[in-house]
């Protein structure tokens, strides 16, 4: 439902001369979806759903008989150091975040598999397949990732709300990420699930 994102997704098709596709905005919970399909695929997307269990069936009627589903989504925030230790440094600057509800929706509501085996279930999927994935994952320099960690994650929300903050949280986040720069690119340890299933034949 990101009309930016979808714009950048089609400059890179056409940047890379990719013919035959289409770009939709839309929302998966409600939306009339075209049948028939072989796959559905997203990447950190579905954990943004209200309701989750009609967001999936929805997309199971748009899949054939025996059609695939496939996601990656965040694990906790726990095991996802490249989103918690930049946010780690804001300690003692702002009061500590609430835990969110357990299954709002957010970058970390499918950390407990359980839950997304009992979404998928009730959506009526099958052969269900959850499999955890760690990669270090990063790639830009120091100051780009202190940016970045700006924009994004935990530390990206404290400081839409406080952007006073940001000079002193710059130098203490580029610190806190030195240790992990190698060959001028910072590379931090990531923790992902990745989930496959099947539409009944």
């Amino acid at each position: 439902i990101s009309a930016p994102m979808l714009e950048v997704a089609r400059r890179r098709a056409e940047a890379a001369g990719a013919e035959g596709l289409e770009f939709r905005q839309a929302d998966a919970q409600v939306a009339a979806l075209p049948g028939g399909r072989d796959a559905a695929f997203s990447r950190f997307g579905v954990m943004f759903f209200a309701d989750p269990t009609a967001a999936f069936r929805n997309i199971r009627h748009s899949l054939r008989p025996g059609g695939r589903l496939a996601f990656v989504c965040w694990r906790s925030l726990a095991e996802n150091l490249w989103m918690r230790l930049p946010a780690e440094t804001a300690a003692g600057l702002v009061p500590p975040a609430p835990p969110p509800e357990p299954g709002a929706p957010g970058p970390f509501a499918f950390a407990d598999p359980e839950r997304v085996r009992t979404i998928l279930v009730a959506a009526g999927f099958t052969g269900i397949e959850i499999d955890p994935h760690d990669e270090a994952i990063g790639g830009l320099d120091l100051e780009e990732t202190v940016e970045m960690s700006f924009r994004v994650g935990p530390l990206g929300a404290i400081l839409r709300e406080r952007p006073d903050l940001a000079p002193v949280l710059r130098e203490r986040v580029r610190e806190a990420v030195r240790p992990w720069l190698r060959d001028g690119a910072v590379y931090m340890p990531s923790a992902t699930w990745m989930v496959r299933a099947r539409n009944p034949a």
